[in-house]
């Protein structure tokens, strides 16, 4: 049937092939009016703009970079600005009674704040008064929060008056790495927030979008009022692609991947599935990244388009200085709270992988005394792939591309049962770490072992759990099944913790040799192991 399918698939492809026509891809494109009026490949998600709208008053968005927080912004303005004409072909066309509404639209992407306070003070206060040059309006207040009020209030003479906020929290993400300054702009912006709050009769909505919810900083103290919709079930599609919006809008693009990459189109699916899906914020819907989507039919290539676009050379430093142990992000079972607190001061680094991308949520179960619980996960392979990559090359001060090999030989050599060459590449792994980052603890040699083998593709867990404690790492392949224990100290440790605690019993079910490893000598770099076969 496959054969089949294939043919009818190419023969599709010849027939199609003189006629389809793509549009440009809106790679880059931040402006609504821009896309629409110049033809671009256009997702109309405006009936969740429209119920948005109409349900409420005051809202806060998070969404990672790059997933169409700006373009959303766009729309919501050319949407209050009574621009009707131009959503002609979009459903909010028909369903919706456009009015006009003055608009304070800041972007603190375009909003110098990387100097000191005063010139950040500066550069708002200038796109301040450049709005209000549009509306004609004349400014007497001198600082931020009073050129604000005033902007509010004689706007609101006009009609009821729209605030849209895009990236409200970069001036403090921007210098993550420097809690002075971060502290020093968070009290700024909370402040000159907070004046929202106290001119509810002038407005008609507001909105807030970031990559993160800052709190215990007095930005959501002040100014709390805003329901967050970051995990709203009815909104947690509106940004990002569906499966079925992959495959009806960016149909036409699809028929040109399997021509340009020579693939049948389930193959197709299946990869763009595995490499940019799994975004969920409710887990009822899942999406695809936009501009991983964009990117790929724009080169028809699978590749790491999103991770490219930014180094979270901070989320690197903070997992680095707060001896994160990698292995535990593949599952992480956390409470409510993980979603709303990211402090400063006690930056929580599950927080932060969640809400900058790197994990998502898998499943939520409730409790019996109703509290909710999350298990995070990372979302695809794309995020897996190069995060894993960026940060072994930081545990191991080596690039990818020096340490693949090896890695790939102690795959072979575990698979061909050769523990002695084995041991002996790990060793030659381990002693090139430079002094100054080899620390003395077994968690890291969890975390390094567990990148080598993702790096190469090798089936493993970590951090397995059993009634009885914890295993360090488990690798299997067709017929047999390594339980692998790590020490500091002597092997003999390991192999004797496995046994008292019978890690083995898990897996005596699944009609495979056992094989009980334990690997230990890393105080003085002088690796040794045990083995026993069951």
């Amino acid at each position: 049937m496959k054969v089949v399918y294939d043919i009818i698939v190419n023969v599709l492809i010849i027939v199609r092939k003189d006629v389809i026509i793509l549009k440009r891809l809106p790679l880059g494109v931040k402006s609504i009016e821009e896309l629409l009026n110049n033809d671009y490949l256009y997702l109309d998600k405006t009936m969740y703009y429209e119920k948005l709208i109409n349900e409420g008053k005051y809202f806060f968005l998070s969404r990672p970079r790059r997933f169409g927080k700006t373009l959303f912004i766009s729309t919501l303005k050319e949407i209050f600005k009574g621009n009707k004409e131009l959503f002609k072909d979009q459903w909010i066309y028909t369903n919706y009674e456009f009015e006009k509404h003055p608009i304070i639209h800041l972007d603190f992407n375009e909003i110098n704040h990387k100097q000191d306070i005063n010139k950040f003070e500066e550069s708002l206060n200038n796109r301040l008064k450049s709005i209000a040059k549009i509306y004609d309006v004349n400014l007497r207040a001198n600082s931020s929060k009073d050129i604000f009020v005033e902007l509010i209030e004689k706007l609101g003479e006009i009609n009821k008056v729209v605030i849209l906020i895009d990236e409200y929290d970069k001036p403090i993400m921007d210098y993550i790495g420097d809690l002075k300054k971060a502290n020093e702009n968070k009290e700024f912006i909370a402040s000159f927030y907070e004046t929202i709050k106290a001119k509810g009769e002038y407005l008609r909505f507001v909105l807030l979008t970031g990559v993160t919810k800052v709190s215990k900083t007095s930005v959501f103290s002040k100014l709390n009022n805003l329901t967050d919709i970051s995990r709203n079930t009815r909104y947690s599609a509106m940004l990002g692609i569906t499966e079925e919006e992959l495959y009806t809008v960016f149909e036409k693009y699809m028929y040109k991947a399997i021509e340009e990459m020579n693939l049948p189109m389930d193959e197709l699916k299946e990869k763009l599935k595995k490499w940019y899906n799994g975004y969920s914020w409710d887990t009822k819907n899942k999406v695809y990244n936009p501009y991983s989507i964009l990117s790929f039919f724009n080169e028809y290539k699978f590749d790491n388009y999103w991770f490219q676009t930014g180094t979270p050379t901070f989320l690197l430093d903070i997992m680095k200085k707060t001896e994160y142990i990698l292995p535990s992000i593949e599952e992480i079972t956390v409470g409510s709270y993980i979603f709303s607190e990211f402090d400063l001061e006690y930056m929580d680094i599950t927080s932060l992988l969640f809400q900058t991308g790197y994990l998502t949520i898998k499943d939520i179960k409730i409790k019996r005394n109703m509290e909710s619980f999350y298990t995070l996960g990372i979302p695809n392979y794309e995020v897996r792939s190069a995060l894993f990559d960026r940060i072994l090359q930081m545990y191991t001060d080596e690039s990818v591309s020096k340490v693949k090999p090896p890695y790939s030989r102690m795959i072979d050599y575990l698979e061909e049962k050769k523990l002695e060459k084995f041991i002996n590449e790990l060793q030659t792994s381990f002693a090139q770490i430079p002094y100054t980052i080899y620390p003395k603890k077994e968690d890291y040699y969890h975390s390094i072992f567990f990148l080598m083998m993702n790096l190469i593709g090798a089936k493993i867990e970590t951090e397995v759990l059993t009634d009885k404690g914890r295993i360090d790492g488990v690798l299997e392949f067709d017929d047999f099944i390594y339980i692998i224990e790590f020490k500091i100290g002597n092997a003999k440790e390991g192999i004797d913790q496995i046994k008292q605690r019978k890690y083995y019993q898990k897996y005596q079910m699944a009609n495979k040799q056992l094989i009980l490893l334990s690997v230990g000598g890393f105080k003085e770099k002088n690796i040794e192991y045990i083995v026993e076969e069951m």
